[in-house]
């Protein structure tokens, strides 16, 4: 039985504790959550990218898309590590 909860970690539907998830999904999904509320989001690509594969893995696609529109969010949002440089 997946997770019922297919709301991006924005959404406050997101948190782990309001679904039936598996422990491993549970933490992808806490891990998500407290990176979108902090000012750590640039660290976010990756945890999404595990939650996409964990969630493809069992052939819940439909349940990917949320993250990985939020993961072409990010991409499309990213600056450059040498635009970043000479900002700074």
């Amino acid at each position: 039985m997946g997770c019922t909860n297919s709301a991006p970690a924005q959404s406050p539907r997101f948190a782990a504790g309001s679904c039936s998830c598996t422990p491993r999904e549970a933490l992808f999904r806490e891990s998500i959550g407290i990176l979108e509320r902090s000012e750590y989001t640039r660290f976010l690509s990756e945890p999404l990218k595990a939650m996409i594969q964990f969630l493809e893995e069992r052939e819940r696609f439909d349940e990917a898309v949320a993250f990985e529109e939020r993961l072409a969010e990010l991409r499309a949002g990213a600056v450059p590590e040498e635009s970043a440089a000479r900002i700074a």
